[in-house]
């Protein structure tokens, strides 16, 4: 596009090659598009994939089911320089030998769900 010359006329460029070349990047931008927007399908529908396969492999031991109520895992808020692990009870994609070590580096009051907060490390 940007090499792109023009036979030149009485005033400026051919109108004609101008507008042939119009025509021909609006399709090659319609075309991109159209991938772009079948890409992000595809990715969406993989992603849930991902996670129903995480779901129904993850294995969290008995102890850890959550009664039918809600019930936070954590009851006292986290502070700066705390350490906690991070399992299976908080997300499948920690389950087994998934767990990490988190080190708290600071604590947002920024509204979230009931039991959770948001937080740096």
């Amino acid at each position: 596009m940007r090499t792109r010359e023009f036979a030149a006329c009485r005033r400026g460029a051919d109108p004609n090659e101008v507008r042939e070349f119009q025509a021909r990047v609006s399709d090659e931008l319609a075309m991109l598009n159209e991938t772009v927007r079948l890409l992000s399908r595809e990715y969406d529908r993989i992603k849930r994939a991902l996670r129903d396969w995480q779901t129904m492999h993850a294995e969290v031991p008995a102890t850890a089911a959550a009664p039918p109520q809600f019930r936070p895992l954590v009851t006292a808020r986290p502070s700066p320089g705390d350490l906690l692990v991070i399992d299976g009870r908080a997300s499948v994609q920690f389950a087994r030998d998934h767990a990490l070590t988190f080190r708290v580096v600071s604590v947002c009051d920024r509204p979230t769900h009931e039991g959770w907060v948001w937080l740096t490390g």
